[in-house]
C-alpha cells in the first residue's frame, strides 16, 4: 500500500463483528451481525455479496438488510450500488429509544426496501439533502450544495405491511431539490 495513495492499492477486507450495537438519532439498535466483505482495486470499492462470509450483511431489529455494488472514490462518491431490506420488524423499535417515548408503543408492522442507484454522486446527494443551518452554531453548508444534482440516478420501493405507525414522524423535510 503506498502511503501516499492508499486508495489506489489492491486491498481485500471480510468483516465480521458479531451482537454489535449502533447509536443514531436517540436509538441504540441492536444488530445480530455485521457481514462486511470488501475490495479496494483502482480507486473503487466493491460491495460483494455477504452470503460468502455467512448470512446477510446485517441482522437488525429480527429482518436483514442486504447492500452490495461499488463506490468510485471520486470527488463525488458515484456509485451503482442495490440495497435490499428484508422483515425489518417496526415493533423492536421502541425498545431501542433511549430515553423510552410512550409515543412509540403502538409501532409495528415489516418494512421491506429495494433501492437500485445508477452513478450515483452520493457526496451530491448529501449535501442536497442535508437541511440549512438555521443557528449561528451550526456548521456551515457544504460547498457541493451549490453543484446541481442532475440526472436520473436510481429507483427505489419502500413497503410497510401489517402497519401500526403511531407516534412516527414518517418523512422529515423532503421536497424537490433545486
Amino acid at each position: 500500500v503506498q502511503l501516499s495513495d492508499p486508495m489506489a492499492a489492491d486491498l481485500v477486507a471480510d468483516v465480521r463483528l458479531d451482537d454489535v450495537q449502533t447509536t443514531a438519532s436517540g436509538y441504540t439498535i441492536p444488530m445480530a451481525h455485521v457481514r462486511l466483505p470488501v475490495h479496494v482495486k483502482d480507486r473503487r470499492l466493491n460491495i460483494l455479496p455477504a452470503d460468502s462470509l455467512g448470512g446477510s450483511m446485517v441482522e437488525v431489529l429480527d429482518g436483514t438488510a442486504d447492500l452490495t455494488g461499488a463506490v468510485d472514490l471520486d470527488s463525488y462518491l458515484h456509485s451503482t450500488l442495490d440495497l435490499h431490506v428484508k422483515n425489518v420488524q417496526l415493533s423492536n423499535l421502541p425498545r431501542a429509544k433511549r430515553p423510552p417515548d410512550p409515543q412509540l408503543k403502538d409501532l409495528a408492522g415489516l418494512v421491506n426496501v429495494d433501492v437500485h442507484l445508477e452513478k450515483a454522486p452520493l457526496l451530491l446527494i448529501a449535501a442536497h439533502a442535508a437541511p440549512p443551518s438555521t443557528r449561528p452554531s451550526d456548521p456551515p453548508p457544504s460547498p457541493l450544495r451549490t453543484v446541481p444534482l442532475d440526472g436520473k440516478w436510481g429507483n427505489g420501493t419502500v413497503r410497510v405491511t401489517d402497519a401500526r405507525l403511531a407516534g412516527l414522524e414518517l418523512i422529515q423535510k423532503l421536497g424537490n431539490f433545486d
